[in-house]
């Protein structure tokens, strides 16, 4: 029990720290390099990180898998010096680090529209949100889930599903024999849930583009 209250105090300490030096000077902490950091010359700083880091090792990394069909998360994405980088080569780049303050934004934005509802999130908990998920609500309106993903592809959006059930994948339906209706629960949250646009370097007007388009579709297939 002491363990654990030592490591939940260093890691308290960890994100108050980290936190005020986002707020002093969050591109300074990530690279130190320099202080005055423009935008171009801090993610041209990521690119080359990646060419020297990871560009140098794709037949290890990738084990003959297509980089375009690929998800990478990277772990400590601070202000998406490399995460910019990595969207370059591989089809899905997930960053842990998130702002806190465009998760606020999305969640008051999504919060009186009819059709959809974000995860909720329990209090003694902090969420990572390397990924943003939201709930279509059928009963609410006149079309499924796959119909407004595929709206929201059309406004360019870029929506995805995040996951299919284990249990409907090739792999155990063919290894054990698994088949839908399985795991009900699952199955059911699984087509209704869709996962919004999330990643470091989103700026205020892509989350309003984000928004703006969700509205646009939900009012149009409300019931």
């Amino acid at each position: 029990m002491m363990a654990e209250r030592d490591l939940s105090g260093q890691l308290e300490k960890m994100q108050r720290e980290w936190d005020e030096r986002a707020r002093e000077n969050a591109r300074f902490y990530v690279n130190t390099e320099r202080q005055d950091w423009t935008d171009a010359e801090f993610f041209q700083s990521g690119e080359r990180t990646v060419a020297e880091e990871i560009l140098t090792d794709m037949i290890n990394i990738c084990q003959g898998k297509d980089p375009k069909r690929m998800r990478v998360l990277e772990i400590g994405c601070g202000a998406g010096r490399v995460t910019r980088a990595l969207a370059q080569i591989f089809g899905e780049v997930y960053g842990v680090d998130i702002s806190g303050e465009m998760v606020r934004q999305a969640r008051a934005a999504l919060a009186d529209l009819p059709g959809i509802k974000p995860l909720a999130v329990r209090g003694d908990v902090a969420h990572a949100y390397h990924l943003y998920v939201v709930q279509i609500e059928p009963a609410r309106l006149r079309v499924d889930r796959g119909t407004v993903f595929r709206a929201l592809r059309a406004e360019g959006i870029g929506v995805n599903v995040h996951y299919i059930p284990v249990h409907l994948h090739p792999y155990y339906r063919r290894r054990f024999g698994t088949a839908p209706g399985l795991c009900p629960v699952a199955e059911a949250a699984y087509e209704r849930i869709l996962s919004l646009p999330m990643f470091p370097s989103m700026t205020d007007r892509d989350v309003a583009d984000v928004i703006e388009a969700i509205h646009k579709i939900l009012l149009a297939y409300r019931r």
